[in-house]
């Protein structure tokens, strides 16, 4: 999906200098396909084929290296039986400089500055191995920092899909300042719960209001697996599958609409996508008329995977996390160049790649 387009701003002076950036945003699964077989060396080609200055990641086991195909573990985990698996020896390896994916990833394309946020130290269901967000880049990271969006037992009455204690995760968002030629910009990489929508508009707000504070309410992306999707963004036939899924899950009927995408709207966030969609190039083919889906790539039901966009000037929301240094970071006018939905077999979502250019803005004095 190609789209051209500005996001225009209410502000007297316009830009002295543009910052062009590719920003990439992709739940890798653990390192594995929607079948769980190794995919470090497909995702390594994948992102050499876009090349991407900002590469985020969800579902990221850091430090981490897969054992061999044949060792149990990896049935284990296909079972869903990895809660609280302990890893096969040689899988979290003592210096993760060199050996662990993460940073073989870097290393191999062209990504060296590398910042990791762990949301949960005892693992996930694929194994007691850190689990969390990446954030890589061709540009130097600065002021890279971490919030842990925590739960409670009281969270598992949350939403109508039964769940257990080891089915009840931390989440987390790493936030940090990209400093690109000419200028910087924020980058938020956060994933959501997969259940509750209920826990999920409570994350977002704390990814919100973490992301705002970080960046002193700046311009900022925020993006990763939401976890989240409404009706409007479907097809008639698309909502009848998930209708369906759901049905045969013995869940409720799916929310129609999304508490956390409303959300991002109302505190002054631009779905990088809906904005192409808008404001289409008429030189360019028209978009389909609903957004790509995203996950599963073996099943596409559901579109989780955002990219959004604050421009910044608003005010920062209440927060307990410190406020960081916004130095450099002013508000921004938002050209989107295209906004690309890869179908792949890397991962069992699809990565969501957008082309954007930012122009600075200052107010007049």
């Amino acid at each position: 999906m190609r789209a051209r387009a500005s996001l225009l701003l209410s502000y007297a002076a316009c830009a002295t200098h543009a910052k062009r950036l590719r920003l990439m945003t992709f739940n890798i699964h653990a390192w594995r396909d929607a079948s769980h077989q190794d995919n470090l060396e497909r995702l390594i080609a994948l992102v050499n084929a876009v090349q991407p200055d900002v590469l985020c990641l969800n579902e990221a086991l850091h430090p981490f290296v897969a054992p061999p195909p044949d060792h149990p573990y990896w049935a284990e985990v296909r079972a869903r039986r990895g809660h609280g698996l302990e890893p096969p020896r040689g899988s979290k390896p003592a210096d993760d400089r060199e050996e662990s994916y993460l940073r073989r990833l870097s290393k191999a394309t062209g990504l060296p500055h590398c910042a990791f946020a762990c949301a949960n130290e005892e693992g996930s269901f694929f194994g007691a191995i850190p689990f969390g967000n990446a954030i890589l880049s061709r540009h130097p990271l600065r002021d890279v920092r971490r919030h842990v969006m925590g739960v409670t037992r009281a969270d598992l009455t949350l939403g109508g899909q039964a769940r257990t204690e080891a089915d009840l995760e931390p989440r987390a968002a790493l936030a940090a300042v990209v400093e690109l030629p000419g200028g910087a910009v924020g980058v938020c990489s956060t994933h959501l719960d997969h259940k509750a929508e209920e826990l999920r508009e409570r994350q977002i707000d704390e990814a919100i209001a973490f992301a705002a504070s970080s960046f002193g309410g700046r311009a900022h992306f925020l993006c990763g697996d939401l976890n989240t999707f409404q009706r409007v963004d479907l097809a008639p036939e698309q909502w009848e599958a998930v209708a369906q899924h759901y049905n045969a899950m013995g869940w409720p009927p799916p929310n129609e609409e999304s508490s956390v995408l409303r959300r991002l709207t109302q505190l002054g966030y631009t779905d990088t996508l809906n904005l192409c969609q808008q404001h289409a190039d008429e030189s360019i083919p028209a978009s389909p008329p609903h957004p790509p889906l995203t996950c599963w790539s073996h099943k596409p039901l559901f579109r989780l995977d955002y990219v959004f966009f604050s421009p910044g000037g608003q005010e920062v929301p209440s927060s307990d996390v410190a406020t960081g240094d916004a130095e450099n970071l002013g508000p921004s006018q938002l050209e989107i160049l295209s906004h690309r939905t890869l179908e792949s077999t890397v991962s069992d979502h699809y990565p969501v790649v957008v082309d954007v250019v930012l122009h600075d803005v200052a107010n007049a004095t």
